[in-house]
């Protein structure tokens, strides 16, 4: 079955090289069962590098047919797919102690951020990977 195509007008870029996820799970540290929330997990690059590190994996992805395709390639029952849109996530209703980690498209990364960082008590640590010109 041929994986989903990209598609431009959700932003979508998909990490393809797992070293660069190395830094971001370094700096999550999640504990072996420790829940994660990771934002838009498409191909599953780094939702693979966080359930080698023994995280639980809420991947919320926008995209019905990713979600899907996440599922197939990643059987893994520390895995749960989401399809939803992160911008619309009800922070507040996170179990406390939940991280937060994902591969930001460039046109969410700032309403994504503003709509986290009033949630900072309940969110211990969160990282993201953006491309150079949004983090410029």
């Amino acid at each position: 079955m041929p994986r989903p195509r990209l598609k431009k007008r959700l932003g979508q870029h998909h990490l393809v090289r797992p070293e660069l996820c190395r830094p971001l799970i370094d700096f999550l540290a999640p504990d072996a069962g420790e829940r994660v929330l990771e934002v838009g997990p498409g191909g599953g690059v780094l939702t693979r590098a966080l359930l080698a590190a023994g995280a639980r994996v809420w991947g919320v992805e926008l995209d019905p047919e990713w979600a899907w395709e996440l599922r197939r390639a990643l059987p893994d029952p520390r895995l749960q797919p989401l399809v939803m849109d992160a911008l619309e996530l009800p922070w507040q209703r996170l179990p406390a102690g939940t991280l937060v980690a994902g591969n930001l498209p460039y046109n969410v990364a700032t309403p994504l951020l503003a709509g986290i960082l009033p949630h900072h008590a309940r969110i211990p640590r969160a990282g993201f990977l953006l491309q150079k010109e949004v983090a410029e």
